[in-house]
């Protein structure tokens, strides 16, 4: 009785699983497309224009809302973010922040914070990851973060404008835009430009090429705002980027960024300019000072934030009250404040609802930076070229709010809760797409997985080449 040998499979094979037909459920696309328009409106603060245009409350926030949470609910899909971890973790730092609320030092305020802003936040959560059930509708939500940031470039393109000491969004007329505050502009523009380059890897050659162009103004308008914490983002993304990119993009990326910056430079406010070198300690005019002396009253609020922390570890002063509780200390000791807040995101959470409450908080951040990080590698490693990079881009978005946000200070807002849900609900449908094509493969070709890729049945073998034990299993099959 001859033995058979093993099948000599190269390592590279499992890319041909990448042109297979996979079956996805088409169901629910409606509800996803009516979630990704919800999720278009917000991002975009579409509300905020049509408010300003219409001289009313529009209500399309409230509506995109009511259509999707209607859809979800009746496909039975509403409690689907509670199974997930950072469904869970969310919860809980609400809990945490009901807590806290108890313990504050201004109870109503605090309320108010979690019923009219943290609430609606949240409620986006369970919406989006009830909404996505499949790729498709993953890509849905993708092109709608992608439209709704160009939206967003768009704005800043047509109503930007320097007079006053930051480049922002000015519209006469127009009170409470979110863009017209500069640093705001920039951290939707950095959480966003990251969909507009996913648009640009993946779309028709008209939509490659309009995308291209409006992530570079994207960078462009970061840079105008003299945003500081904007312009780390956007160097810590291009880094990425730059090493993930093979040789001869590499290339392209050192020219483009050469020319870029060279024409970047025409257009960017000097007030903005002279804030960036104040992060290499230059103060050498006016601007510069006035950045400087910014610099320093963050510093202090900073400081002060970690004093409050220190001072209530367990439930902080209750959700929203840092200014207001500040300010007190200030008076106190004689001096004015402007009830300024913390500048950031983390300190702000743990002055607020303690060192708890910012241990929730950055580990829904965390936890759907590892994970997306994890499937991005493993797709790329398997030769899925289109979910690596669907990934990847999920993967900067979410970088860029978790650093950005130790220079905001409005935690509490849909952006994590969005950013946590798209990982969530992203990252599960793409391992189980690798493993579907990876038991299909394997049904047309005997063995054709070596070891350390997911076996059809669900078991991932060692990642250790010297595993006998998972060659003589191989070898086994084969000989069957």
């Amino acid at each position: 009785m001859s033995s058979a040998r093993p099948m000599n499979i190269p390592l590279t094979l499992p890319r041909a699983a990448a042109k297979l037909q996979l079956q996805e459920d088409q169901t629910g696309n409606g509800v996803a497309m009516f979630t990704a328009i919800y999720v278009f409106v917000i991002v975009s603060r579409l509300p905020e224009l049509a408010a300003f245009y219409v001289r009313g409350n529009a209500y399309l926030a409230l509506l995109g809302a009511a259509a999707s949470f209607i859809g979800v609910f009746f496909a039975g899909n509403l409690l689907k973010g509670f199974n997930t971890t950072q469904g869970v973790l969310l919860i809980l730092f609400t809990m945490w922040m009901g807590v806290a609320t108890v313990f504050g030092e201004w109870r109503g305020g605090s309320i108010a914070v979690i019923t009219g802003l943290w609430v609606k936040s949240l409620i986006a959560y369970f919406l989006v990851t009830g909404a996505v059930r499949t790729l498709k509708h993953a890509q849905m939500m993708m092109a709608a973060m992608g439209w709704a940031t160009f939206l967003v470039v768009a704005q800043s393109i047509f109503f930007g404008s320097a007079g006053g000491d930051r480049f922002q969004v000015s519209i006469e007329g127009a009170a409470g835009l979110t863009f017209a505050n500069a640093n705001g502009l920039a951290l939707s523009l950095a959480l966003g430009l990251p969909f507009g380059l996913y648009l640009a890897m993946h779309g028709k050659p008209v939509l490659r090429s309009f995308s291209i162009l409006m992530v570079l103004i994207g960078m462009v308008s970061i840079l105008r705002t003299g945003s500081r914490g904007g312009l780390l983002v956007v160097s810590l993304l291009f880094i990425f980027v730059f090493f993930r990119a093979a040789v001869p993009q590499k290339v392209l990326l050192v020219l483009g960024s050469i020319v870029f910056m060279a024409a970047a430079v025409a257009v960017i406010p000097r007030s903005s300019m002279e804030r960036f070198k104040t992060l290499f300690g230059k103060v050498e005019s006016l601007e510069a000072a006035s950045a400087a002396e910014s610099s320093a009253d963050r510093s202090e609020l900073l400081q002060e934030s970690l004093r409050i922390t220190a001072a209530h570890p367990l439930f902080g002063v209750g959700p929203g009250n840092f200014s207001s509780y500040a300010a007190g200390i200030a008076a106190k000791k004689g001096k004015r404040s402007g009830w300024q807040e913390t500048h950031n995101s983390y300190t702000k959470v743990s002055s607020e609802t303690g060192i708890p409450g910012v241990m929730l908080f950055a580990s829904v951040l965390l936890f759907s930076l590892a994970k997306v990080r994890g499937v991005e590698k493993l797709a790329r490693m398997k030769g899925f070229e289109r979910l690596s990079d669907m990934c990847f881009c999920l993967f900067l978005s979410v970088l860029a709010l978790t650093v950005y946000d130790f220079f905001d200070s409005n935690p509490f807002s849909f952006n994590v809760p969005v950013m946590a849900a798209l990982a969530a609900s992203i990252v599960p449908l793409v391992a189980a797409h690798l493993q579907q094509a990876n038991g299909q493969l394997a049904s047309a070709v005997p063995n054709a997985f070596p070891v350390g890729y997911w076996r059809p049945n669900g078991s991932k073998a060692t990642l250790n080449p010297n595993n006998q034990a998972g060659r003589n299993g191989m070898a086994g099959q084969a000989q069957s």
